[in-house]
């Protein structure tokens, strides 16, 4: 797994893309490099970008995918868009397990309506 985390101080948010093999484990270092990010410039916007991925995570690691937020030290007042290539039924479980849990948390095949939501105050979740 590849991945590059950057701060956006012109639009006020923190990139991730990730490439190659996404599981629960190795997700934590980008994730945590993100947190820090966040933290450091007082910023509750990310936009991940895991089109180059594939995941061969099980429905229960997935189902656990909130708790890693917060071990990594997400913040729950942080939107989270995901861009991902298709919408697979894995990561449309880990939507609906996000927001279930109170975390502000998206997923879309298209960059800009990401980002749109991402920039606009998502009141539509």
């Amino acid at each position: 797994m590849d991945y590059n985390v950057t701060y956006c101080n012109e639009k006020d948010f923190v990139s991730l893309t990730v490439t190659g093999e996404l599981n629960p484990i190795i997700i934590k270092i980008p994730l945590k490099k993100a947190a820090g990010l966040l933290l450091e410039n007082r910023c509750s916007r990310l936009l991940s970008d895991l089109r180059g991925t594939f995941s061969n995570s099980t429905i229960v690691q997935t189902y656990h995918l909130p708790d890693v937020f917060e071990e990594v030290g997400f913040q729950r007042h942080l939107s989270q868009a995901i861009i991902v290539s298709v919408l697979y039924d894995k990561i449309a479980f880990a939507e609906t397990v996000c927001t279930n849990r109170s975390w502000k948390f998206k997923v879309f095949t298209d960059p800009a309506f990401a980002k749109n939501w991402l920039f606009t105050g998502n009141e539509n979740l």
